[in-house]
């Protein structure tokens, strides 16, 4: 190679690296990473709006998987007992869409294996208690049909983590008296002594289970009006806390209680405009929770649910009467009642709201609509995500 070429090489060779050295090197466009926007969790409708038909009461449970059963009323003036569950993508009946005569309102429970049980006061049976479940084909008898000795009008159904199905009920042929049932060694006995309680100024009965299957039961003496708790220690019935420590509406207590066995009752309080209040027994006496005076005035006010998480957060469900009827759902933190969301029912009639959680703590709530002549919607069912 001459000396001239070499030049040449070594200029071109040069000017290349040159101009490469100023160029930038190829890469990939930058990525530019948005925030994520943060979820706001509000209500859903599960299924559809009023997918029941026509009904004015209704009892709500979830299955393990926290798929929500609802037991109900088909029709709106009376009739039989249907439940429906939703299955991931409608709500679709369970067994015969009316399986039983009633009167009054379906109590619905689930047993650890998921079966449905439902508590009814039988009008094929003079109106005594029955209770039926879910076989996987049928619903069948639990025992004998009208198995409560005398009218029972209303019934609370409740089953222990060994599957005894327990009811509570006000008792017609003890007068008026509070009495509870479970299914043992294959008949129904009494827990206790039946009427062991003072005179009842309604039907409701609201019982509960704790961990270790002790029974509670909430309910409203007839001599004042007055709000109590008992529970079965194993041989009698005896008072938690005073007898007559509060002051419910017509519609009587909800109960529920604490992974520590704590009973925590709901009402709506007639000495205050009928607004909900929340207490819990503290050891020695009943104590408010949080603030009294829970929701807004509800002139012919409705009813209260509660419910416990897995955590223990309580959370509080009441229906009641404006211009029309409005759904409420509350959580209290250990300080304060919060709003959980924007009220779950408003603008459109909602009574006789039911609550219940699933294992991670979302929130279900079921109530009856209306529409603006009155006429009864159906059941809806929403879930706060």
């Amino acid at each position: 190679m001459n000396r001239f070429r070499l030049a040449t090489l070594l200029f071109t060779t040069a000017m290349t690296l040159g101009l490469a050295a100023c160029q930038s090197p190829t890469s990939s466009p930058a990525t530019v990473s948005t925030p994520a926007t943060p979820h706001t969790a509000v209500w859903h409708t599960v299924g559809i709006a009023g997918f029941s038909g026509p009904t004015e009461v209704q009892s709500l449970a979830l299955d393990s998987s926290g798929h929500p059963y609802v037991a109900y009323v088909v029709s709106s003036t009376g009739g039989p007992v249907g439940v429906m569950k939703f299955n991931g993508t409608a709500w679709a009946s369970v067994g015969s869409p009316s399986f039983s005569n009633y009167y009054g309102t379906p109590s619905l429970a689930l047993d650890a294996q998921d079966t449905p049980y439902v508590a009814y006061a039988d009008t094929a049976n003079s109106n005594k208690v029955s209770v039926m479940k879910f076989n996987g084909s049928a619903w069948v008898q639990v025992g004998a049909a009208g198995f409560s000795p005398g009218v029972a009008y209303e019934a609370s159904l409740a089953i222990d983590t060994s599957g005894v199905p327990y009811v509570a009920y006000r008792d017609a042929g003890n007068a008026y008296k509070a009495s509870v049932m479970k299914f043992t060694g294959g008949s129904w006995v009494q827990v206790g002594a039946a009427g062991f309680s003072e005179e009842l100024e309604n039907e409701f009965v609201a019982l509960a289970l704790d961990a270790s299957g002790t029974p509670y039961v909430a309910y409203q003496n007839s001599s004042n009006n007055l709000l109590s708790v008992m529970k079965f220690d194993g041989n009698v019935w005896a008072q938690v806390g005073n007898a007559g420590f509060a002051s419910p509406s017509y519609r009587g207590p909800s109960l529920a209680l604490d992974s520590s066995g704590i009973p925590y009752v709901s009402y709506l309080d007639r000495e205050n405009n009928y607004k909900a209040s929340v207490m819990k027994f503290a050891g020695q006496s009943w104590v408010q929770v949080g603030t009294a005076e829970l929701s807004p005035v509800g002139t012919n006010s409705d009813a209260t649910a509660l419910a416990f998480d897995a955590s223990d957060t309580l959370y509080l469900t009441s229906s009641y009467w404006i211009t029309r009827g409005v759904v409420d759902v509350m959580k209290f933190d250990g300080n304060a009642w919060a709003q959980v969301g924007t009220a779950p029912s408003s603008g459109v009639d909602g009574s006789g709201a039911s609550l219940a959680l699933d294992a991670s703590g979302t929130p279900y709530v079921a109530y009856s609509t209306w529409a603006a002549n009155e006429a009864a919607l159906g059941v809806t069912v929403k879930k706060f995500e």
